[in-house]
């Protein structure tokens, strides 16, 4: 029943944002011309995938951003269909841009939408007239990604962090009753959704940020809290080898009943307080010299109460505090300096795909064949910043448009009716809602994009210059993958693998300011989450099985990263003193010891 629901929720859903694409474009098309119509179907592309980002707390700045971005391209499209030669140069100048500042290391890349929309401007070149009206659809597109963020992402980090937090302290409670019972078979998949959730939240703190690189009061806090949580979860595991059985049931109890407590009242100052005196009043009074792990909760627990009272009286989530200038290593323009090498991700595509696109477009305008433009689609489809996924995804497009051409001759050839095959058209572009899969996803394209073209032309010429087209661009795109500046997944662990050990040499750095300055907080909040992004992609490769103790190098950084950030925790909080903070990073320094616990100075006022 419940799996019943769930399709229809997902139909419903599927067939209202189908409608509102097509109300869209169709309202867009009315309003800046039918030349532009293209464009509003990257403007919701574009839309919709920036809403896996956060970009409202710099809604000005963003919308600044995308226009003049939207705006060169708009300029750099008009200026090549003007000259057949000019236009290589020009071409490969866009593109190589639209490669190089949407492709990311970290993070989703969001050159498709950008990509595409320029390919667009270039098969439907306009007059000199029409100028006004193609720059001002631009515009609009700005300011429609940056509303529709406004709209829907307002509030989503703290509502997200509200709802990721309950459901990690549900967890935790219902881990530790496990134990208590004796049911350990669960444990594992507890960790694991646990860390699945803490990834989500770093994420979404992490793309709300200003300037690249102040996070907000309230991203702060949340940071505090689930690097807390997660702490807390790994240490209950670490309290089997502290205790005896009996006693260690106890122990279990007590935390439990705090854990639920919090739950229950994580936003009421008043109760928080006392949950806090009785923490602060056990670890007075008890030893812990050979519970390190229960001390190390009990700490954590204390600042929690801590984190949640001041979540609850922070008046603007958004606040940050600009005193102190952003560093230069996380000074935008010093970022891109930084990948403007040849062996860098960011290069190495923007170069390959602005070639592999100028030569197209050069092919299609110097022929005068405007099905060529399938060839600069394919192009620009299979030219990927990693050769392995160009490889993957020519199979998946040559067999999606072989399939999808021999769907579009049976049906075109039983339906001659021009409103029926309107409705081919339209259906395949519905059910395209529901792929997941590039193939399939090939498969509706290529009905949708011959039905279309089929209008002028006959069905059998149409499917042949696709397909000789395709083959074309698929040539292109894996010679270029293979000889002009190759990256693969391997190249991009090395970096990756690179990357975190300059991020933990830089924590321990910057954590050893921190006790004497206390002014770089943001370097070292960015530093701890950069090395959770740099995990995550590291686990996508999934080229760990290739590199020599990969795996488990990493998981010793993690451990080293974790322990930093936790001591930078309780250092702010005044749950530990500065030298044994100091004696403890010295000794990761010196690579003697990953898990030091020095003796701490609980705060008594």
């Amino acid at each position: 029943m419940s799996g019943d629901r769930m399709n229809k929720k997902l139909i419903i859903s599927k067939t209202i944002l189908f409608v509102l694409i097509v109300s869209f474009i169709i309202a867009f098309q009315k309003i800046f011309g039918i030349e532009n119509t293209l464009i509003g179907v990257t403007v919701i592309t574009a839309t919709l995938m920036l809403l896996e980002e956060d970009l409202t707390v710099s809604p000005f700045e963003y919308f600044i951003y995308f226009m003049g971005i939207n705006l060169l391209l708009g300029v750099l499209a008009f200026v090549a269909s003007l000259n057949l030669w000019l236009g290589i140069v020009v071409n490969f100048i866009a593109m190589f841009i639209i490669g190089f500042l949407f492709c990311y290391d970290l993070k989703s890349n969001l050159y498709i939408p950008f990509g595409l929309q320029y390919l667009f401007m270039l098969s439907m070149p306009i007059l000199q007239n029409q100028l006004v009206g193609r720059l001002g659809s631009l515009v609009f597109g700005a300011a429609f990604i940056v509303v529709i963020q406004l709209i829907f992402n307002k509030h989503r980090l703290t509502k997200a962090s509200n709802k990721i937090v309950e459901s990690i302290l549900k967890k935790i409670s219902n881990k530790i009753q496990l134990i208590t019972d004796k049911n350990l078979d669960i444990d594992i998949d507890i960790d694991s959704e646990i860390e699945k959730e803490i990834r989500q939240i770093k994420k979404l703190i992490y793309s709300k940020k200003k300037d690249g690189f102040y996070l907000t009061e309230g991203g702060r806090i949340n940071l505090g809290i689930v690097s807390l949580l997660e702490s807390i979860n790994l240490s209950i595991n670490d309290l089997k080898n502290d205790y005896e059985e009996n006693n260690l049931e106890e122990v279990l109890q007590y935390l439990n009943n705090k854990i639920k407590r919090l739950y229950e009242y994580r936003e009421s100052v008043e109760e928080l307080n006392v949950i806090k005196k009785e923490i602060k009043e056990n670890l007075s009074c008890k030893s812990y010299n050979n519970n390190l792990s229960e001390k190390k909760i009990l700490i954590n627990l204390d600042i929690l109460c801590d984190y949640f009272v001041q979540l609850y009286n922070l008046e603007n989530q958004n606040y940050i505090d600009k005193t102190n200038p952003v560093p230069f290593e996380f000074n935008a323009m010093n970022v891109l300096k930084r990948n403007f090498t040849a062996n860098s991700l960011k290069f190495s595509y923007a170069f390959r795909l602005g070639i592999c696109v100028s030569i197209s477009i050069f092919i299609m305008d110097y022929f005068k064949i405007h099905e060529a433009k399938w060839m600069a689609y394919t192009v620009f489809s299979i030219v990927q910043p990693y050769s392995e996924h160009s490889k993957i995804k020519s199979l998946q497009r040559l067999k999606g448009t072989v399939i999808g051409g021999i769907i579009f001759i049976v049906l075109f050839s039983i339906f001659k009716n021009p409103i029926i095959r309107s409705v081919i058209v339209i259906g395949t572009g519905y059910i395209d809602g529901y792929n997941t899969t590039y193939d399939k996803k090939m498969i509706c394209v290529t009905i949708s994009a011959l039905g279309t073209a089929a209008v002028t032309a006959s069905i059998g010429s149409v499917l042949g210059y696709r397909i000789l087209f395709v083959l074309l661009g698929l040539l292109v795109a894996l010679m270029a993958n293979k000889f002009i500046l190759p990256y693969t997944l391997k190249d991009s662990t090395e970096d990756l693998m690179c990357m975190s050990d300059s991020i933990m040499d830089k924590l321990i750095e910057e954590s050893k300011m921190y006790i004497s300055k206390r002014n770089n907080k943001y370097t070292i909040e960015n530093l701890f989450i950069i090395f959770s992004l740099i995990e995550d992609k590291l686990n996508l490769n999934k080229l760990h099985k290739h590199i020599k103790d990969y795996e488990q190098h990493l998981k010793n950084k993690k451990k080293v990263i974790t322990n930093i950030y936790e001591m930078y925790i309780w250092a702010e909080n005044d749950k530990i003193l500065s030298n044994k903070f100091k004696e403890m990073l010295t000794k990761i320094s010196n690579n003697n010891e990953l898990n030091y616990w020095g003796n701490t100075s609980i705060n008594k006022s």
